[in-house]
């Protein structure tokens, strides 16, 4: 399966943070989250 595509909106604590490729919130309101790379699921 191949899937392509771009989100339109990132919501961060419920309010609307990125749309378009524009940035509409403040610096430093967000924090970040470290985690391990994302691997795709393989479907059976």
């Amino acid at each position: 399966m191949t899937v392509q595509g771009w989100p339109q909106m990132t919501f961060v604590r419920g309010e609307l943070a990125m749309q378009d490729g524009k940035v509409l919130r403040s610096r430093g309101e967000g924090r970040y989250l470290p985690a391990a790379p994302f691997r795709m699921p393989t479907l059976s």
